[in-house]
């Protein structure tokens, strides 16, 4: 939390700064310099073309609703940038269809920018299908705004009248309101997504929609200023796509990072597959025709089931869900020890990969012991987000006395040591002929 107000109370002290310079300047005027304003322009222009293909490498990296939306937004942006901005600026055009079209190109970036935000992380089945249609849908908006502005350009308004008053004000002051309103509901969306600790790029595209938000402000406050002036909201634009290429650069080499840890883990569990698992598969063999007791036999099996489920978390890539890891480890579990799974798995979010091991390993355990203890048919497994991430394991098996000296045999004193190694509670309930419940709470 403490970084969230350091970088709320960053966003808010550049707005405020701006807006005084503003208010403070606006009787004064813009300063003129058409070669400066090209310069801007053509910088922004290049950062945003960067900060569209950043975007669209994460898309096909997750193939999710929101990223594509995120790169079709940035896109359509740059496009808009370098047809309507750059290139006016470039050879000092002086119509005001430019102008019109190069705000009008913003807002419906913003507009892509702010959907981007609030929609559902769905998957996308075809990824394919979406990328042409919103790369053909975008071309066509960017023609139809050219073309439209180009048509009526010269019933446009967009000068001084003699007594400095912008002529077409409201029109104006409705294009940079309506994109001041996206960028807040973008940064008001990436910041909800952030704050419930799911994605770290989330934090800089919050910050930097709340910068966007900001230079439509100061365009808002004094939209009087020529097409080769340079101002604050220019400033704040650089600013917003910086922020954007940063933390999407940073996303990535995130990702390429988890890639190789990844791709390691799955080398280590393939050599423990080969080698430790197989040998200790031979051992429980020989030790069940050998163990008169079974305590061998059975010391090897619990060996063998562990070994198997470090396999299992070590080839599950670590950012992955934890209901979905759960699934994947205890499914292949149910079928050796020869019980049935009832799963009720609700994505959970702000658990580490430390702790999801931990919930993994208490389940696994929890199920075996059902399962081999206590003659259990089905073996229920839940886990929910009620303000604590809460792990349920129920069976409905002849259960065990929790008063009984022996009860260390079905794992409680580990489960409870690996909870509180994550800093989890673990209740255990169980009454003789009525099952048991296993619970961890974290947080």
């Amino acid at each position: 939390m403490g970084r969230t107000r350091a970088t709320l109370a960053l966003v808010l002290l550049v707005g405020a700064g701006s807006v005084v310079v503003v208010l403070a300047t606006s009787d004064a005027g813009a300063s003129a310099r058409p070669v400066l304003h090209g310069a801007v322009e053509s910088v922004i222009a290049v950062i945003a073309v960067l900060a569209a293909v950043l975007a669209a490498v994460r898309a096909n990296g997750t193939r999710r609703l929101d990223d594509f939306l995120l790169a079709g937004a940035l896109m359509f942006l740059a496009a808009s940038q370098i047809l309507f901005a750059m290139l006016p600026a470039a050879f000092s055009a002086t119509s005001q269809v430019w102008p019109w079209a190069a705000s009008t190109g913003r807002l419906v970036g913003a507009l892509l920018f702010a959907v981007a935000a609030v929609v559902p992380r769905n998957a996308v089945q075809r990824p394919r299908g979406l990328v042409v249609a919103l790369s053909g849908g975008g071309a066509i908006v960017l023609v139809l705004i050219g073309g439209a502005f180009l048509l009526e350009g010269s019933d446009l308004p967009g000068g001084l009248t003699p007594a400095g008053e912008l002529e077409g004000r409201a029109a104006v002051d409705a294009v940079h309101f309506a994109t001041l309103v996206a960028f807040a509901v973008a940064c008001g969306g990436f910041g909800r997504r952030w704050l419930r600790g799911r994605e770290r790029v989330e934090e800089w595209l919050a910050t930097a929609a709340g910068l966007g938000a900001i230079a439509r402000l100061d365009y808002l406050l004094d939209p009087t200023a020529s097409l080769s002036s340079v101002r604050i909201g220019d400033v704040l634009r650089v600013l917003f796509y910086m922020l954007v290429v940063t933390g999407l650069e940073r996303d990535a080499a995130g990702r390429a990072a988890a890639a190789a840890v990844h791709e390691e883990r799955r080398r280590i569990a393939r050599d423990l597959h080969d080698g430790l698992a197989q040998e200790l598969a031979f051992i429980v063999r020989r030790a069940r025709a050998l163990d008169d007791d079974g305590e061998l036999a059975a010391a090897a099996e619990r060996a063998l089931a562990e070994s198997r489920r470090a396999i299992t978390l070590l080839r599950r890539p670590m950012t992955e869900p934890l209901d979905v890891t759960l699934a994947a480890a205890l499914d292949g579990l149910a079928a050796r020890v020869g019980t049935r799974l009832v799963f009720d798995l609700s994505p959970v979010s702000g658990v580490t990969s430390d702790q999801r091991e931990a919930l993994v390993a208490i389940a696994h355990e929890a199920v075996t012991n059902a399962a081999r203890h206590a003659d259990a048919d089905v073996v229920r497994v839940e886990l929910v987000q009620d303000g604590h991430v809460r792990l349920r394991v129920r069976d409905e098996g002849v259960g065990f006395d929790l008063g009984d000296v022996r009860r260390d045999r079905y794992g409680i004193a580990g489960m409870r040591e690996r909870a509180e190694s994550i800093g989890a509670r673990l209740t255990v309930v169980s009454h003789t002929g009525a099952g048991t419940e296993v619970e961890v709470v974290l947080g």
